[in-house]
């Protein structure tokens, strides 16, 4: 089992357990310090614990491609900023860990990794992405795999029942997966990709942003049904981990305004 990953440094580990197994709003005062280690490529710092250059600029290429996972309501450039926003977070990761084993779920074509300068430069211990689609995957092996990036084909479903297989990560992320799926199943997915952290890991899961109250479903361009969700509903997504292994639970919406994020932190 790899080392936690913010066991190298006592100010971070200091961050996350200012209000331990508590829920943190989106506004509150931990959702600032968490902002400013993990921040939004909009928002200027570039990542302050960040030893790597700054994220490649979107491109009009990436912006062309993006288009292909864009949420609903949302434009190419905004899926390509969210993108974006994962490459900053790996980046980070791996400056405070550089033998960070990194999960990605339904990673799709992995365009952040391009983006990451910790990737491009070699600078983790593991980079696995999960897709059904095999000729998503074989992109990925083709662009990354000389970089050490490694393809596994699996569905959502299956990966409930891959995770001794898979191993344990310091940072598991998943953008554009959780919406294809009901709260119960979430739950489920939620608590086993926890259970696949190493203590002191983090996992990051996105969901298409609803407006109302309670969440809904609305309909992509294919047909197939979307679950929109809220800051509040994604945290009850936690709700089948035991308090005592949460070390922090954030919830909050991006700046972009068509998708929420559940942060959650391992304990040490």
């Amino acid at each position: 089992m790899g080392r936690p990953i913010f066991g190298g440094s006592k100010r971070i580990a200091a961050l996350w357990s200012e209000r331990p197994g508590k829920t943190v709003d989106r506004w509150g005062a931990c959702t600032q310090s968490v902002d400013s280690l993990f921040p939004w490529p909009s928002r200027g710092s570039g990542g302050r614990l960040d030893q790597f250059a700054p994220c490649s600029r979107v491109t009009s290429t990436l912006i062309q491609q993006a288009s292909r996972w864009a949420l609903p309501r949302e434009t190419a450039a905004g899926a390509a900023r969210r993108c974006e926003f994962h490459a900053q977070q790996i980046n980070a990761i791996c400056a405070i860990n550089s033998s960070a084993h990194i999960l990605s779920v339904a990673c799709g074509r992995m365009p952040e990794a391009s983006l990451s300068s910790a990737v491009q430069h070699r600078f983790f211990g593991r980079l696995v992405g999960v897709d059904p689609d095999e000729q998503a995957l074989a992109e990925v092996s083709q662009t990354l795999g000389h970089l050490g990036v490694e393809t596994i084909r699996g569905s959502a479903q299956t990966i409930l029942s891959w995770s001794r297989e898979l191993g344990h990560f310091d940072f598991i992320y998943s953008d554009g997966l959780y919406e294809a799926f009901d709260e119960r199943f979430c739950r489920r997915l939620t608590r086993m990709l926890f259970e696949m952290l190493h203590p002191g890991g983090r996992l990051l899961a996105g969901n298409f942003l609803s407006f109302s109250k309670g969440g809904h479903s609305v309909s992509r361009r294919d047909g197939s049904a979307v679950y929109g969700r809220t800051p509040s509903t994604m945290q009850r997504l936690a709700a089948d981990i035991p308090s005592h292994w949460l070390g922090a639970v954030h919830a909050f919406v991006a700046p972009c305004q068509t998708a929420v994020y559940l942060d959650l932190l391992r304990r040490s």
